[in-house]
């Protein structure tokens, strides 16, 4: 579709370029378009297709015969990662290899001692920790294209960065590996017995890697190696080891890397000796390569681990705010109390003489108690049109990362969505004053289930793929009608309409229409799938702001 209609050969398609095939596509066109810049990508007519149900599998069938043979995809896979999907060793991906991947054993079984989730979890810390070469916790182009090269560079970058900033998260690319259809972990641990050895892996990660994830060293990854890397599941966040962690382990984990790099053992890496392992850009290189002899030595590198540490950085101060409240997302019930839970950390070399941050909070809402303050004062100021708390800490700044967190009490009436504003300010060690706004949070009220989307079968404010899967279902049927057997309440073809019509169906001719679909996805495709009511929209309905 790209290769036929992209007439200036961007690689996207604009309005201009679809309207000279098909001028009826005004109103869906903007809807393929999930980021809102204007243009249509691969990934997002990818994504579209995979939510209509449509058939990949004609793409890379070529001899039709429903069956995928090496010579279909040896492209796009090597011999051994196809391998790894011919799991009964037939020499064809089929039915028995798919049902294969699509199971996910019960936590706690022989087949998954640890949990599915929390494994892959791990090994998408691997994977960042493989490709992010300047140690950032990021993935960026540079870092990306000697691995797939300059034609799939962008496109993975597009499909993985969610947020568009130009870099992949921890976070983000966790978000991508659970969204796949199939368990990683299962095509990870090749013979499946519930750990994963480097032979398992030795032809997708490199050993120093697998080394360092091996955190108890018996040899395996493991329950044992997941324990010392919390990862918090529910919201996707892989939180790094910590600066305690990472400065004990460092400096060895840089000395085994560089014995297995040196394969002439002459105690210096040539550049092809670093890329037969690691993806690393030559400009990279060039400047560990201090002396310009061709050639990085254990010196060379020790010597820029000593500038980094001794070189003068910009101080930055970054708070992140949490709320705790009646069910997952930021959500508030009137009259009880939610909990604020405000994290910080400092970045760069220079102590702070002091800190405070500022809490704006909507008209009428009361602060209780806060914990975990230290040693910081906290007084609150009510006023006409003023609602704020204040933490400082003014005789010395606190001990860095910074955690507390302090009771909010909505009062009786208060409904719809509220902002929380904030701003930190510091004064560093040089008697410089610095400052700078922490990101809004949007409170929304918990509502009844009630009012929940007919989609929202477990009416928590969000539609899951699951939820969203049973819409496209409803679509593809035609027609639906009303079922109290059904899971949402609804069944599929013609029978009684003698009810409420489902929310997606907001014409109301029990139907679901492309338009009413793709409605439903564009609810679904917000970061973390929440919605909310809304007054003014088609469906009574919109993408959460949070």
């Amino acid at each position: 579709v790209i290769l036929v209609l992209d007439t200036n050969h961007d690689g996207y398609l604009n309005y201009a370029e679809v309207q000279r095939v098909y001028p009826e596509l005004e109103y869906t066109y903007f809807l393929f378009i999930s980021n809102f810049d204007g243009r249509i990508s691969r990934n997002e007519i990818i994504n579209l297709a995979g939510d209509f149900g449509l058939d990949p599998l004609p793409y890379v069938d070529l001899n039709g015969d429903r069956l995928i043979q090496y010579e279909e995809v040896s492209e796009y896979l090597t011999p051994a990662l196809f391998a790894r999907f011919d799991i009964n060793g037939n020499g064809v991906i089929d039915c028995e290899d798919y049902a294969y991947f699509m199971v996910r054993p019960a936590p706690g079984t022989e087949e998954n001692p640890c949990g599915s989730a929390e494994m892959t979890g791990f090994l998408v810390y691997g994977g960042v920790s493989y490709l992010d070469m300047n140690g950032d916790g990021l993935i960026d182009y540079d870092e990306v294209e000697p691995l797939v090269g300059i034609e799939y560079a962008d496109l993975v970058i597009d499909v993985l960065d969610r947020d568009k900033d130009g870099y992949v998260a921890p976070d983000e690319l966790h978000l991508f590996v659970n969204s796949l259809p199939f368990d990683i972990v299962r095509i990870a641990d090749l013979n499946q017995d519930g750990v994963i050895q480097y032979e398992d892996v030795a032809d997708l990660l490199p050993y120093a890697i697998f080394s360092e994830l091996d955190f108890n060293g018996d040899g395996v990854l493991d329950c044992d190696d997941l324990a010392l890397l919390p990862i918090d599941d529910d919201w996707g966040v892989l939180p790094y080891p910590t600066e305690e962690m990472l400065s004990a382990r460092l400096l060895a984990m840089l000395q085994r890397i560089f014995r297995l790099l040196d394969v002439d053992g002459n105690n210096a890496l040539s550049y092809e000796e670093i890329r037969r392992l690691v993806p690393l850009p030559q400009r990279v290189f060039d400047l560990l390569d201090v002396n310009d002899d061709g050639y990085v030595t254990w010196d060379e590198i020790a010597s820029w681990l000593v500038y980094l540490n001794e070189t003068p950085r910009d101080v930055i101060v970054d708070f992140a705010r949490e709320i705790i409240g009646p069910s997952n997302g930021n959500f508030f019930i009137p009259g009880e109390p939610i909990v604020v839970r405000l994290v910080a950390d400092k970045y760069g070399m220079d102590a702070l003489e002091a800190l405070s941050v500022t809490e704006l909070l909507p008209e009428g809402w009361t602060v209780g108690a806060v914990h975990n303050k230290g040693t910081a004062v906290v007084t609150q100021e009510v006023g006409p049109g003023v609602n704020k708390l204040l933490i400082s800490w003014e005789d010395a700044a606190p001990i860095f990362p910074l955690e507390l967190s302090y009771e909010l009490l909505p009062p009786p009436d208060a409904a719809g969505i509220v902002t929380l504003l904030g701003q930190v300010a510091f004064i560093t060690q040089e008697g410089v004053p610095r400052s700078a706004g922490l990101v809004p949070t949007l409170l929304a009220e918990l509502l009844s289930e009630v009012y929940a989307h007919s989609a929202d079968t477990d009416g928590d404010w969000r539609i899951s793929l699951r939820e969203l899967l049973r819409v496209i279902q409803l679509y593809n049927s035609g027609q639906y009608h009303v079922d109290p057997a059904g899971e949402d309440g609804y069944g599929i073809g013609e029978g009684p309409v003698d009810g409420l019509n489902h929310s997606a169906d907001y014409i109301g001719d029990w139907r679901i229409t492309l338009p009413e679909l793709l409605r439903v996805i564009q609810l679904y495709n917000t970061p973390a799938h929440y919605y909310y009511v809304a007054d003014d929209t088609e469906d009574g309905f919109m993408p959460a702001p949070f």
